[in-house]
């Protein structure tokens, strides 16, 4: 009986991405206090893809580059201060690109390439 149940059962599931318009994503060109609002409403949130005019990944805003505006003293009015680079643009970071359907071994070969500092964007 024991081993009947077992054979009934489904094997578990790997989670499955979300769905890209449940992720947060930004565009070039935004304030950069949109790109706190992200991180702000998303704790678990560690780097923002950001996307061009055509949706193509231009590179990603870093949670520590935001806590690091952020946790100075005057860090609010930094973001609203447009002599300061108040434009996303300007706090925008490399980050390495996989496509989603890529093979374990070309992002494995991508993490090799990228070195302690690997974040990719699928």
């Amino acid at each position: 009986m024991f081993m009947s149940r077992l054979s009934e059962a489904s094997p578990p599931r790997a989670p499955a991405f979300p769905p890209m318009e449940h992720r947060a994503v930004i565009r070039l060109g935004c304030p950069l206090s949109e790109a706190v609002d992200c991180f702000q409403g998303d704790p678990a949130l560690r780097l923002l893809p950001v996307l061009d005019e055509r949706d193509r990944p231009a590179g990603a805003i870093y949670e520590r580059d935001m806590r690091r505006i952020l946790f100075n003293p005057f860090g609010h009015a930094l973001l609203r201060n447009p002599s300061f680079g108040g434009r996303l643009d300007d706090h925008v970071q490399p980050c390495a690109m996989i496509d989603r359907s890529a093979s374990v071994e070309a992002l494995i070969d991508l993490y090799a390439a990228q070195g302690q500092s690997f974040h990719a964007l699928t």
